[in-house]
């Protein structure tokens, strides 16, 4: 549904790119080839498909990640003043009481039925998906500047 605006939009660059070089014969005219380059560098879908191949890379890394063993600590100081139970005697006090706690935990997936290895498989092949249909997506946008172009020099020459 959102082929027409970005086929607008490469019209209009297409058209925009052919006026310059054909309003003034000045050296900073673009050609096809920076008429292409400037397509690729601002079209929107192709934007998007950059960061879909780039939180697939993210999506791989973390399911690469997730094979091995986690460590976490945790350590907290706390500060009782006023009436409170003292946790050490159970009793009321008065008085401040100050309490420390620390942990530590490990955790590590031993079998999971294969899961974990055909998740990083699934992504992997997620990631070169994207990474084809980017490419596709290059050429697609390409052959629509150019057919824009040559459009635009045979209807100047008409």
């Amino acid at each position: 549904m959102q082929q027409p605006i970005s086929t607008r939009f490469i019209i209009s660059l297409a058209v925009f790119c052919l006026s310059f070089s054909f309003v003034s014969a000045q050296p900073g005219t673009l050609s096809l080839e920076q008429c292409i380059e400037q397509a690729w560098k601002n079209n929107l879908q192709l934007q998007q498909q950059r960061l879909s191949v780039d939180l697939a890379e993210q999506n791989l890394l973390q399911s690469k990640a997730s094979m091995y063993p986690s460590l976490n600590a945790n350590a907290s100081h706390a500060y009782n003043f006023g009436r409170t139970i003292d946790p050490f005697t159970n009793e009321f006090a008065t008085e401040s009481v100050q309490s420390n706690n620390f942990s530590v935990s490990s955790g590590m997936n031993l079998f999971s039925g294969f899961q974990v290895r055909n998740t990083v498989k699934q992504n992997r092949h997620e990631l070169e998906a994207g990474q084809y249909d980017l490419e596709t997506s290059f050429n697609d946008v390409a052959l629509m500047v150019a057919s824009a172009y040559l459009q635009i020099l045979f209807n100047l020459e008409q």
